[in-house]
């Protein structure tokens, strides 16, 4: 599974659509990763001519949905809605014939104040360029590994543009800052274990530590549990947190169609965003109670109650969480600059081999050329750590397989 496939498009031609900006008006069609949407949408508003008609939420870089008009007269258009990286592999790749759609903003969409209500999503369209945190030969959906009746095609083209990093996260209060490999396999596979595990202190046995997540959508699921040996497509249990009332209610995520993938088991799904997750972890649990597990107290922890996810590491801080370190690394951009924190992936930019127009291949040009030539600083967004960029990565290192082994490229 290479992770680059080559670029199929002539330069000349993609500089000069760039130096036209096209007179057609053309609808360029993006999802993908929610983990890295602050960076895409600086990407995608470094258009020749763009101007953001509308999103649906008021911070850039943290909306589901968004407008943007660009090139010679404002004539064509981007519309963005980030499903997740896995959801932009899928929509990008699946067939003609059977396709997978994503509901986007109509491009006569009109705002108020900069927002567009997310209800005014009403066009549903298959993905064209697909931002993606996971190669799409290590997806689910490639060929036909999901087992949903689709086969996916191979992307027309694929290119490497930045490193994402990634961190788990615990919930208020978690009174350890570090996490091993070895915990979250225990964790993930059985849903709930005893703190004491993590912490090693014995007076821990009754207090519990829960597992939340992402969905199927999420490239941020594949690589922080391929990393960490709960495998890509391996048995994972989730909770979802209903209440954080005393006793706070809790159950196994429940089974869910997510664009037309039904998961297999109870446990197996999760949030849908980066955003909610951390909300989830950020809230205040009851402590001294147990969970009330789908109504039966199943789960017998008597003492205190924590939770932990993952989300990309330039979310750290996120106020009310705790970033754990993993197997006492750091997720700082400096550790995974010189090897020595391994939950990161290379950031994708994926062209569709089926659902591009005459604009997609100088959007996708121009929006590879733009996030490589961002340094590392520029890649955190004004966080502290997180992400890195291609060339201080690849100075250093070498990663062949989505969640492989890095080694040195000296």
């Amino acid at each position: 599974m290479k992770h680059t496939q080559t670029i199929q498009m002539l330069a000349a031609a993609a500089l000069a659509a760039l130096s036209l900006g096209s007179a057609s008006a053309n609808v360029t069609y993006i999802s993908g990763s929610t983990a890295f949407e602050a960076i895409a949408d600086k990407a995608i508003t470094n258009l020749p001519n763009a101007a953001i008609v509308g999103a649906d939420f008021a911070t850039f870089g943290k909306e589901t949905n968004l407008l943007v008009k660009w090139g010679t007269g404002q004539t064509n258009f981007v519309v963005v809605h980030w499903t997740g990286s896995e959801g932009g592999n899928q929509s990008a790749t699946a067939p003609t014939n059977n396709p997978v759609t994503v509901t986007f903003f109509p491009t006569n969409a009109v705002a108020t104040g900069g927002i567009i209500p997310q209800s005014n999503s009403t066009v549903a369209a298959s993905t064209a360029i697909a931002f993606s945190d996971t190669d799409p030969s290590s997806s689910l959906f490639y060929h036909n590994k999901a087992g949903d009746g689709r086969y996916y095609g191979n992307a027309a083209a694929v290119s490497n543009v930045a490193v994402q990093g990634f961190a788990y996260f615990g919930s208020t209060g978690f009174p350890a800052t570090n996490i091993s490999a070895e915990n979250i396999r225990s964790l993930y596979s059985s849903g709930a274990i005893p703190l004491s595990l993590i912490t090693g202190t014995p007076s821990d046995s009754n207090n519990a530590v829960f597992a939340i997540g992402r969905n199927i959508d999420s490239g941020t699921r594949v690589v922080t549990q391929g990393v960490s040996g709960v495998g890509f497509t391996g048995t994972s249990y989730q909770y979802q947190i209903i209440t954080t009332d005393s006793p706070v209610d809790a159950q196994l995520y429940p089974v869910e169609a997510i664009d037309g993938y039904t998961n297999t088991y109870v446990g197996q799904s999760g949030y849908g965003s980066t955003g909610s997750l951390l909300g989830v972890l950020a809230a205040t649990y009851q402590t001294g109670s147990s969970f009330d597990v789908n109504g039966d107290y199943a789960v017998s922890y008597t003492g205190s109650n924590y939770l932990v996810g993952y989300a990309a590491a330039t979310k750290i801080p996120t106020a009310g969480t705790v970033a754990l370190n993993y197997n006492g690394v750091a997720p700082t951009s400096a550790n995974i600059i010189n090897g020595s924190y391994p939950l990161w992936a290379f950031e994708r930019v994926v062209l569709s081999p089926y659902y591009t127009n005459s604009d997609s291949s100088t959007v996708f040009s121009s929006l590879v050329t733009y996030i490589r030539g961002l340094t590392t600083t520029q890649l955190n967004n004004g966080a502290a750590n997180g992400n890195a960029s291609l060339s201080d990565v690849n100075a250093n290192l070498s990663r062949t397989t989505d969640a492989g082994v890095i080694t040195s490229s000296h």
